[in-house]
């Protein structure tokens, strides 16, 4: 288990790894703080925060899976079997996270009425702080996917 952990960091980055954990709990906040209450009202974001919110939850998974995917398409040119395993199962990762923090949220949405307060605020914040942390993480990765999709397409 620590070589798998250990090849998965070295594929996608230790900041790719914050990142995602990072997305997982702004994904539990952002859907725990819209579940519906006991009188089954929504409490909405104002317009510009839920823009913002609404443009992260869209960018940061992308960023996260194109960053993995390239790392997947180098260690398949490498011919190393392990590691294009380990980068294929954190592709695989990106969408389990969302779905996971999705699902955690809107539990504890349901259920504990008295911390949607808490993840109401919590959700902005943390929809940045995961937007910037993914964008970061795939930084070095988005010229050779720019790059591959000119060629594709182009």
């Amino acid at each position: 288990m620590d070589s798998f952990v250990t090849n998965l960091i070295a594929a996608g980055g230790l900041l790719w790894v914050a990142a995602q954990v990072v997305e997982f709990f702004a994904v539990i906040s952002e859907t725990g703080a819209v579940s519906p209450d006991a009188d089954g009202h929504k409490r909405k974001h104002k317009m510009l925060p839920a823009l913002l919110i609404s443009i992260s939850a869209l960018l940061t998974p992308g960023l996260l899976y194109a960053h993995a995917y390239v790392a997947w398409a180098l260690s398949a040119d490498s011919q190393d079997p392990i590691l294009t395993f380990v980068t294929t199962i954190g592709s695989i990762s990106v969408v389990f996270v969302v779905f996971a923090g999705a699902l955690l949220g809107a539990l504890i949405g349901a259920q504990a009425k008295n911390l949607k307060p808490l993840l109401h605020t919590a959700a902005l914040p943390l929809n940045l702080l995961a937007l910037a942390m993914a964008f970061a993480a795939a930084w070095p990765s988005l010229p050779l996917l720019i790059e591959s999709v000119a060629q594709r397409f182009g």
